[in-house]
């Protein structure tokens, strides 16, 4: 029994992961799905083709909406790495657990140098790592 429990242990925590930060260095490029300033999207956001993505505390809709459009980056508006630098360098992440309920003003994608593909949200000042569910202050 006692080494049961410790090879259940050792499976458990080798099937742990650890998140790797965001870095300026390996951003490929910054793909903007969303981008407004206003405050009016209790409705939902209304995306470059027409569609809507509803607005929800947890970001369900966007997700949706991100995985919806991937095939679609091509054709939408493409930032350089420093885009988005300012909001998560020297900053610390923690995992997101949505307390105010507070629309996001811009969503998209961006795209590392090893062609990974990461969802990110901005609430405020806040940038928010959507596929890991991390947020940067």
């Amino acid at each position: 029994m006692k080494y049961f429990l410790l090879i259940c242990c050792l499976g458990y925590l080798s099937g742990c992961s650890s998140y790797r930060p965001l870095s300026k260095d390996n951003i490929k490029a910054v793909h903007v799905l969303f981008k407004d300033r206003g405050w009016g999207h209790h409705a939902g956001y209304k995306l470059y083709d027409g569609s809507i993505a509803t607005w929800d505390k947890k970001n369900i809709g966007v997700k949706a909406a991100l995985n919806n459009h991937q095939n679609k980056r091509s054709l939408l508006k493409k930032e350089g790495s420093d885009y988005l630098a300012p909001l998560f360098v020297n900053k610390k992440n923690f995992r997101y657990t949505p307390i105010k309920v507070t629309p996001l003003k811009e969503f998209g994608y961006i795209e590392m140098n090893s062609n990974q593909l990461i969802f990110y949200g901005i609430m405020g000042n806040t940038f928010i790592d959507l596929t890991n569910d991390k947020v940067y202050h």
